[in-house]
């Protein structure tokens, strides 16, 4: 055995445990000690008091664009739902949203029959603020429904795969030491939610909500309904497409391809399970669409869901890759001078444009990168398979592997599979909005304690992803609002998370110097574990600077948010000419900073799906 497999072995089994026996009775325990649910209620209660403590606050434009919503699918028959254009704010989700729109306009006139007027202006009343806040916090209950059931799943049913920690649960040291704590405190306060949904206005958490019952469903093994709900959720919301070439791989190659003896994958098919998943897709489709093919709807339908015309950016770039490419040609035409024409993409407008110095990217361009990105997802995916069950089978014959352990799980490659898949059309995708890293977050969170990798990358993309919205709120009112948001935030990643994998760090050092203190000479093992103890406890240059979890750069790159929320925040008051001139600068940094750290994340998620088994 060589030194490196030696090094791998060994904080593989350190990571896993010794004994999954016990590890799961553990957590069985914790779940049925009552602690988890007490937690879970306490938690979203006061959320909840949070949420209604916020109505109100700012809201956007999109408040009036679901309140016109109400009001075309309540005052127009159906077959003028999406042609209806007295107001710019035209209805453009999909049918199962349009449904929804219409049973709260029934609601809505018990509160303010004035809100469900037509009309080309935009209308308000205290009723109507108070009606469609609190639509948001009732759907809102779809969320927290999901996240009982990766709540149920990862600590009754599968804790041996998700919560592979050690439980050490008790009422007293609840908050210090326990999983789930850090599980449901990440899960409920979603401060993306509180942003977007509950001041901005927007209904994700109750879309969201229909994600993590799918992804349960479909790691429970319950395909069938998993399928259901995920297309149920495509038809509220056409953005999580984002995710369905993780649902169509995973499905495909798990469940629909047969392996022989060896667990090799055969290009044999299981027809009748694929045959039950796509009759169950389609008559989701069916359901949806048909109304509107019947009154001739279905091509306005498509334009509307499908508008290319807006330009490869928002007025208020995403933090993708296509921010980086912006920032870069811009910095080029600046730099060169080569041309007098003033960026069209800096002007605050939603609007097709060309690039000054750059090739200008169509919709066909993006299109083609996120093909082959996940074609080549695919093949590696295929390819892994082969290999690990051959491994599997193999290993299994010599050592007595244990079949299920977490690192051929197919739960977690499922969730790494959905996380490259929505942040693939994230990062590439043609008019991405800044909103859309809220269905990436969501999804991170039941790996954090699988791998601390995964740890590390939930707290840099979530820090990253959430303070990307921050320009959402641009109001003072709003301006320590959002900094308090992240504040808790903080405080409950780093907090939850480093406690955890501290008592996993002391009790990795503990075993090892045990080891390495023994009398036995173990010759070139020795060497590696001492090895392994050193790097445990090194201190690299700059560490005063690490924040938990992560190094030196990482740190630095997260305090990086303070000097940009500085010059956000104070840099009018301080250059109110320069900043007259060039409004569109503090945006402009925060989208490519963000950008970074996202695309960082993406990165590192890529280099552990090719290069890790």
């Amino acid at each position: 055995m060589t030194a490196t497999d030696l090094r791998s072995k060994s904080r593989s089994s350190i990571t896993r445990g010794s004994d999954d026996h016990k590890r799961i009775k553990e957590k069985r325990s914790e779940y049925d000690s009552g602690t988890i649910w007490f937690m879970f209620y306490s938690t979203a209660t006061i959320v909840t008091c949070i949420k209604f403590l916020l109505i109100p606050s700012y809201y956007s434009t999109d408040l009036e664009v679901h309140r016109n919503w109400m009001a075309i699918t309540y005052n127009k028959p159906l077959s003028e739902w999406y042609s209806e254009s007295t107001s710019k704010w035209t209805l453009d989700y999909p049918p199962f949203f349009a449904y929804f729109e219409y049973i709260l306009a029934y609601l809505a006139k018990f509160f303010d029959k004035n809100m469900l007027q037509i009309q080309q202006d935009p209308y308000m009343s205290p009723e109507t603020l108070f009606y469609m806040r609190l639509t948001v916090i009732i759907s809102d209950l779809v969320y927290y429904y999901g996240v009982y059931q990766w709540i149920r799943l990862m600590y009754k049913r599968k804790p041996h795969i998700f919560t592979s920690l050690p439980a050490m649960c008790t009422r007293s040291n609840f908050f210090q030491s326990s999983t789930s704590f850090s599980h449901i405190v990440l899960f409920i306060f979603n401060i993306g939610h509180l942003i977007v949904d509950h001041v901005h206005f927007q209904y994700n958490g109750f879309l969201n909500g229909m994600l993590l019952i799918s992804m349960a469903n479909i790691c429970n093994q319950k395909i069938y309904w998993g399928s259901f709900w995920f297309a149920v959720l495509l038809n509220f919301k056409h953005i999580y497409l984002y995710m369905a070439p993780a649902y169509f791989i995973y499905l495909f190659i798990e469940h629909c391809l047969i392996r022989d003896s060896r667990g090799s994958i055969t290009m044999k098919i299981r027809l009748n399970i694929l045959l039950r998943l796509i009759a169950i897709v389609i008559g989701v489709f069916v359901v949806s669409f048909l109304p509107f093919i019947i009154n001739g709807q279905f091509y306005n339908l498509i334009n509307r869901l499908f508008p290319f015309q807006r330009g490869l950016t928002h007025s208020y770039w995403a933090p993708n890759f296509w921010a980086l490419y912006n920032g870069y040609d811009l910095l080029m035409a600046r730099f060169y001078r080569t041309t007098d024409r003033q960026s069209p993409y800096t002007g605050g407008l939603v609007q097709q444009s060309e690039h000054l110095i750059l090739p200008t990217i169509t919709p066909a361009i993006t299109l083609a990168i996120i093909v082959v990105i996940i074609i080549t997802i695919s093949a590696t995916y295929i390819h892994q398979q082969q290999n690990n069950n051959r491994t599997k089978t193999t290993t299994s014959r010599n050592q007595n592997q244990n079949q299920n352990s977490v690192a051929y799980a197919p739960e977690i490659r499922f969730l790494h599979l959905i996380l490259l898949s929505s942040l693939t059309f994230f990062e590439f995708g043609y008019h991405v909005h800044e909103k859309s890293i809220l269905l990436v977050i969501p999804s991170l969170i039941p790996l954090i304690f699988v791998n601390i990798d995964y740890a590390q990358i939930f707290l840099l993309i979530s820090i990253a992803g959430y303070y990307s919205l921050f320009p959402l709120l641009y109001k003072e009112a709003e301006a320590m609002l959002k900094v308090l948001l992240m504040a808790i935030h903080l405080l409950l990643s780093f907090g939850t998370l480093n406690s955890r994998y501290r008592i996993v760090k002391r009790w990795v050092i503990e075993k090892i110097t045990t080891y390495v203190d023994s009398d036995d000479d173990y010759g070139t093992e020795h060497e590696v574990m001492r090895e392994i103890k050193d790097e445990f406890r090194e201190n690299p240059p700059f560490s005063f600077l690490k924040l938990p979890l992560l190094n030196v750069l990482e740190s630095i790159y997260i305090l990086g948010f303070i000097f940009i929320h500085s010059v956000y925040t104070f840099g009018p008051y301080i250059f109110p000419d320069a900043f007259e001139r060039l409004q569109f600068l503090p945006l402009l940094l925060i989208s490519i900073y963000c950008s970074v750290g996202i695309l960082y994340c993406y990165n590192w998620l890529f280099t552990m799906f090719f290069f890790t088994s």
